[in-house]
């Protein structure tokens, strides 16, 4: 699934440790809080809360709260940018977020597609893969954080520094 290609807003291309605003389009429980908005990060961070387009991941729990960590690593968009689109209807909406054809920062390399999609309903949250391709390792997550972190330190780590994603993949994170 991918915003872009549903015609969703594009956001943040061609940028470097940046950020933008969102709107979910329905209220989303994330931990004990719920949320309508949050925000979007060049480098793969969807949060809730203040905005943090930090670059130098970490293992969780990190210095983030409120976050959901796609592949957190040091990204650069290309023209594709991130792309966020709401889908559906009461009460059955989603909210997606993709980051489309991205790069690592050094080296420019890679071709990154992933997407988190946030359930209306269930709360659940799903991180999809779906290109993963350009240099072996770093390209399945061996300098990325791929987990979530609630507002005080609890947290759910995947992976972190750890090739352990491939094209293909999906992770579904239940945060309560």
């Amino acid at each position: 699934v991918s915003a872009c290609w549903l015609g969703g807003t594009r956001l943040l291309p061609y940028v470097d440790d940046s950020t933008a605003s969102m709107n979910i389009g329905f209220s989303f429980r994330y931990y004990a809080n719920t949320y309508t908005t949050g925000y979007v990060s060049s480098n793969s961070i969807v949060g809730f809360g203040s905005a943090n387009a930090s670059y130098v991941n970490s293992c969780l729990p990190s210095g983030i709260p409120n976050a959901i960590h796609a592949f957190w690593d040091d990204l650069v968009t290309s023209a594709q940018g991130v792309c966020v689109i709401t889908r559906g209807s009461a009460p059955n909406r989603e909210f997606i977020y993709t980051f489309q054809n991205g790069l690592f920062y050094s080296p420019r390399t890679g071709d990154l597609t992933f997407s988190v999609v946030l359930y209306e309903t269930t709360n659940i949250i799903d991180v999809m893969f779906n290109t993963m391709s350009g240099p072996s390792g770093i390209t399945q997550g061996s300098s990325a954080t791929i987990g979530v972190q609630g507002p005080s330190g609890q947290s759910t780590q995947f992976s972190c520094n750890t090739a352990s994603v491939n094209t293909g993949s999906r992770i579904r994170f239940t945060p309560f």
